[in-house]
């Protein structure tokens, strides 16, 4: 694991998904398009993408990487090294971060978890004149190695370019490293849900605990590891309710995609001690009368569809005629395990609406399947202080440890 250090402290990339791959493919769900089978060729699909502003496909990707202060404070760049890490605990909302004070000594210790997007998000939401110092600077020397540069398109381009597009090693991720995750080829699948990717929890903890031994908790890691997984031909209405747990999404597009042959779900069959499918419903339309199954109404109404785009309709208007309940064949989400947990708790819960439940369910299912894979202890007494959240508390615990600044603070008193 490369680490830089700087006036004391240092920056550890801990672990990272196979982003330009998990990002490439759920790109192209979005236009229904084949993407290249190359690497090579996936990191131009997706840079042409984010120089279009369409950025947030980045969010599948997750980079992992460990930061520590010193343990006092002893100059000027020291004490902007700290700022930037409040910076980062407060200003950033792509990223997720997990700050602990070791008892055993040392200064705190800052796990850091988020998509390329968020660190591209990291240097449009701290001030300038901290681009080049602390803890900023340390994690620019980890996405030289790590990220490719054209997922930074307007951090690299311009007259005056914020990172520096000459310093990016731009290679493909070394397969066999013991932080890299490569995309998974046999991971659970089912009628409902495909898992595409999956942080190993226990390599995450392996590797922290190198760094910085019984100080971060597995249930910390749960933070900043992430799982992506494929929603498969799940209704509309039902992907309104899935997309409302905010986490990286890339969905089909009704705007590109041609619907004329899209797929109706019954929202009765996810009903059968409720309903009988197979019931028809008389109704009137036009002054005719028709009596029609649940689902074959479904597919008379989206059939519909492809008359008005034979007739020069443009998809992004016909789709508006479409039913609610209509598929959507693709919709990949990102999650931290924290946040997937919490899906898994509101979203299989009894009371939760029949259809995301059956794909919660089966979610859940597949998350067990594979994190019974990781052999990780339950965990022990980690010999550390209170989790840090809070930047008075961080600026508290160095003042402490620095009799310099403590003597300063007791004369202002």
């Amino acid at each position: 694991m490369p680490a830089v250090k700087h006036i004391g402290s240092d920056c550890h990339t801990i672990y990272m998904n196979d982003g330009i791959r998990i990002c490439a493919r759920a790109c192209s769900c979005c236009w229904d398009k084949t993407i290249p089978e190359d690497y090579e060729g996936q990191v131009n699909y997706l840079a042409r993408r984010c120089k279009t502003g369409h950025t947030s496909v980045l969010e599948h990707s997750n980079l992992i990487v460990l930061y520590r202060l010193p343990n006092t404070l002893v100059s000027r760049e020291d004490i902007i090294q700290l700022q930037t890490a409040i910076d980062f605990l407060g200003n950033n909302r792509y990223l997720n971060t997990v700050a602990r004070m070791p008892k055993n000594g040392g200064g705190p210790c800052i796990l850091i978890g988020g998509s390329y997007r968020g660190f591209d998000d990291v240097y449009h939401s701290v001030s300038d004149s901290v681009h080049n110092y602390g803890m900023l600077k340390l994690i620019t020397e980890q996405l030289y190695q790590h990220v490719n540069s054209m997922m930074f398109p307007d951090l690299t381009d311009g007259d005056t370019p914020i990172l520096n597009k000459d310093s990016f090693l731009d290679a493909e991720p070394d397969a066999v490293s013991d932080y890299f995750n490569p995309i998974g080829t046999n991971l659970y699948e089912d009628d409902k849900v495909k898992f595409i990717s999956i942080d190993n929890i226990e390599q995450i903890k392996r590797n922290v605990d190198r760094i910085c031994p019984n100080t971060f908790s597995i249930d910390d890691i749960a933070k900043v590891a992430s799982a992506t997984i494929l929603f498969k031909d799940m209704s509309r209405t039902g992907t309104h309710q899935l997309v409302r747990h905010r986490n990286g999404i890339t969905q089909e597009s009704q705007r590109y995609v041609d619907y004329s042959h899209a797929a109706f779900a019954d929202p009765l069959a996810f009903k059968p001690e409720k309903y009988d499918v197979d019931k028809k419903y008389d109704f009137e339309f036009g002054g005719q009368k028709f009596s029609m199954t649940s689902m074959e109404l479904g597919e008379s109404i989206i059939g519909i569809y492809h008359y008005l785009i034979d007739q020069g309709m443009m998809k992004e208007d016909a789709r508006s005629f479409l039913p609610g309940n209509v598929k959507c064949r693709r919709l990949y989400m990102t999650f931290t395990y924290k946040t997937l947990l919490k899906f898994f708790e509101l979203r299989c819960h009894p009371a939760a609406q029949a259809e995301i439940r059956s794909f919660a369910m089966s979610a859940r299912k597949g998350f067990e399947t594979e994190t019974e894979k990781f052999k990780v202890e339950p965990d022990k007494n980690t010999g550390v202080d209170e989790i840090i959240s809070d930047k008075e508390i961080i600026m508290e615990k160095i003042i402490e440890n620095t009799p310099e600044l403590n003597k300063e603070e007791k004369e202002n008193d």
